[in-house]
């Protein structure tokens, strides 16, 4: 019986009427051999196309290229800070030690296991504090396909007038909300590796959305939100009283501020909504809030959360301070509170004016991507650009893939239902899925706000689970690459890291190896990783929790139904 032929994670896969060999053949025909030419023209149109939305792509050599110059163009530069998903490919933070910034690493949030977007919010608050001025973009990633949560996240962002760039290199043809992943921030990366959704061989493609998402505000136009007319007349005597009787800190802060210059920004005892605030800044939307020893109370508290829930849901940013804190250290809370006034936008008045289009966008970029070769007779730059387009050749690849994108995206997903339905009885084994969440205003009977791609099928195996040879996990070197190119890899001293995937997690991949299956542990963390352990990251605990159990299983378009059913069988034989 001869052995069985290996099941990789994702094979790149060719059109069965061979249109890429066809549009390869044309460029050779017509030597167009370089980083411009028909397919290149004819490609990028086929991905405009396709993500919709009067969108612009640059196609490029590398995904990784792509996150590069979308952050190089939203003015990342040395001793920026850059908040990225801290559970990703390297790919999605080394472009921000390229030019010269630093990543902020943001932890998941356990349904997608993407960026938390209220661990986002702190994080971009502790930096204004700590830091004096915001972070310079936002890069959530689409993990193995999955969504992210898009709504929340552009919320976040556009309430700190952060640019977004979404890196969607694993989310190819993946929605959130029935949008293509890519065109939600200001910029939108792919990659075509040649394990990915479609291929080029190796490749990727910038979008360029043209606009932010305008800061939110209640009623479109910076306007203060007020309670209902029954509800504000009682709260305006009482926010009168508050103002003729404050507390001691209240009046330190209030007489500070004064002295400082910005207390003419802002109001005491303000209403918004059904809530009275103790300082409101309209221009800035900024909400100060100090806390006396009666919302250490549980129904103080309670009330603190609710409002703190409704302040952010219209918009508005809150910070707090304890009464010791401004008795303390007051000038350190002016510091913090004059580090968010001069950080955020001013909503009377936008700072940055007319955005740009999608073309204006898009032309910024090609230079980038070229050598910013000034239009001359001659060579003249005035900026440094990089060698980042894809070739004619590469692109021929591109165009003939976009014929079969359709079909391996319902493959990925039909593998994707049968690993959830063969291993549903397999005790200690999930397979991760998307949510299932109507759409606002919809049913199931539609489409689930997350649609993701799949590109991975990704299973969490419990401590407890018992492998066969688990007791020699760890035991020898890797030789080789795992999941990657084959000799790339320096060899390591040690068979163990201070963070590694479970034992039973690495027994199952060695079994399934011996089985001619590949498996892959999930991405290690980046805050996990050496290079950048001193990287600041605002760690929940998901990732690293998900990083000890979590295994990735083939489902490329090479996959069959009897392919599925064999990883299953080989999976429950490896259980003791």
């Amino acid at each position: 019986m001869s052995e069985r032929k290996r099941i990789y994670l994702c094979l790149a896969h060719m059109s069965d009427e061979g249109l890429e060999q066809k549009y390869i053949k044309e460029a050779f025909d017509t030597n167009w051999v370089v980083p411009l030419g028909p397919n290149v023209d004819g490609f990028e149109k086929d991905l405009e196309e396709f993500v919709g939305q009067n969108k612009r792509v640059v196609a490029l050599s590398a995904g990784t290229a792509a996150v590069h110059l979308g952050l190089l163009a939203c003015g990342v530069g040395p001793g920026d800070e850059v908040i990225v998903q801290s559970f990703t490919f390297c790919a999605s933070t080394h472009p921000v030690v390229y030019l010269g910034a630093t990543p902020v690493l943001v932890d998941s949030e356990p349904d997608t296991w993407n960026i938390d977007p209220d661990l986002l919010e702190e994080a971009i608050k502790d930096r204004i504090a700590k830091t004096g001025k915001k972070p310079k973009a936002i890069v959530p990633v689409a993990l193995y396909g999955m969504p992210y949560k898009a709504d929340r996240i552009m919320a976040v962002a556009n309430k700190y007038d952060i640019p977004v760039v979404e890196d969607a290199a694993e989310g190819m043809g993946s929605r959130y909300n029935g949008q293509v992943l890519g065109t939600f921030g200001k910029y939108g990366a792919l990659s075509f590796n040649g394990n990915k959704m479609i291929t080029t061989s190796g490749g990727g493609a910038l979008i360029c959305n043209g606009s932010l998402t305008p800061n939110p505000s209640p009623e479109g136009n910076g306007s203060v939100y007020t309670a209902d007319p029954m509800i504000y007349g009682l709260l305006k005597e009482y926010a009168e009283n508050n103002r003729k009787k404050p507390t001691e800190a209240e009046a330190v802060l209030w007489e500070a501020l004064k002295g400082k210059g910005i207390g003419e920004k802002f109001r005491q005892q303000h209403i918004i909504g059904d809530f009275i605030v103790d300082f409101f800044c309209v221009d800035k939307g900024l909400v100060i809030e100090i806390d006396g020893g009666c919302h250490n109370y549980p129904p103080q508290m309670k009330s603190d959360a609710e409002r703190t829930k409704v302040l952010s849901k219209l918009g508005y940013i809150e910070i707090r301070f304890k009464n010791e804190e401004v008795l303390g250290d007051i000038d350190g809370v002016l510091q913090r509170i004059s580090n968010f006034c001069n950080v955020l936008p001013s909503r009377s008045h936008p700072e940055r004016g007319d955005l740009e289009g999608a073309n204006d966008q898009w032309r910024e970029i090609m230079m980038y991507a070229t050598q910013y070769r000034e239009s001359y007779p001659y060579y003249q730059h005035e900026k440094i650009g990089y060698n980042y387009r894809m070739s004619n050749i590469c692109a021929g690849i591109g165009r003939g893939q976009m014929t079969v994108l359709n079909d391996h995206l319902a493959h990925h997903k039909h593998v994707q239902k049968m690993y959830e339905e063969l291993l549903a009885d397999v005790p200690g084994i999930t397979v991760h899925s998307q949510p299932i969440v109507a759409p606002e205003g919809g049913d199931l009977e539609g489409a689930s706000v997350y649609d993701s791609n799949y590109w991975l099928s990704t299973i969490t195996i419990e401590p407890e689970v018992k492998v066969k040879g688990q007791e020699n996990a760890y035991k020898t070197i890797v030789q080789g690459a795992v999941g990657g190119a084959a000799g790339v890899i320096h060899v390591a001293e040690s068979a163990t890291t201070d963070c590694q995937p479970n034992d039973n997690v690495e027994a199952l991949r060695v079994a399934l190896d011996k089985a001619q299956v590949e498996a892959r542990p999930v991405w290690k963390p980046m805050h996990r990783q050496p290079c950048y352990k001193d990287a600041p990251a605002y760690v929940n605990g998901v990732s690293d929790a998900i990083f000890k159990v979590g295994m990735c299983l083939p489902t490329g378009p090479y996959v069959t139904d009897d392919d599925v059913k064999y990883i299953v069988d080989c999976i429950k034989a490896a259980i003791e």
